[in-house]
């Protein structure tokens, strides 16, 4: 039965020449057609930097988007417990991908967030009118 390592490691497969942080030789097997034999992480070509910085950039906001998850019960009863569910909305939005679903995302919950800040005037300003109503009777 041919395992997985046998499938990726041919007779002709070379190890990388590249080194670890800590100067040891890298261990990695190289890819094919690389010259010097490198692998996958010490691969200097722009597409596979790009590559790289593509993979990590997805791997890091992933995990910061698990880290940001509401935890608890969401206060939707008051301005400022809906003005903190979406100021979380909008950080686990930004964490993603910028695709056009998640831009318009992000734009739909942006003028939500108008919208509480307009409310949250009106609220405080008809406070204040029912206090000098109270005051001049």
């Amino acid at each position: 039965m041919e395992t997985k390592l046998e499938y990726c490691v041919t007779s002709d497969a070379e190890r990388c020449t590249g080194t670890t942080a800590d100067g040891a030789p890298c261990l990695a097997w190289a890819k094919k057609g690389t010259n010097p034999p490198v692998c996958w992480f010490h691969d200097a070509r722009p597409q596979e930097v790009e590559a790289r910085d593509i993979a990590r950039r997805q791997g890091g906001r992933k995990t910061a988007y698990k880290k940001v998850l509401i935890e608890g019960p969401v206060d939707v009863a008051t301005i400022q417990g809906l003005q903190r569910q979406l100021a979380e909305v909008l950080e686990n939005l930004r964490l993603m991908d910028s695709t056009p679903q998640v831009c318009g995302q992000i734009t739909q919950a942006v003028r939500a967030a108008g919208d509480l800040l307009t409310a949250n005037v009106l609220e405080a300003r008809f406070l204040e009118i029912e206090e000098l109503i109270k005051e001049q009777s």
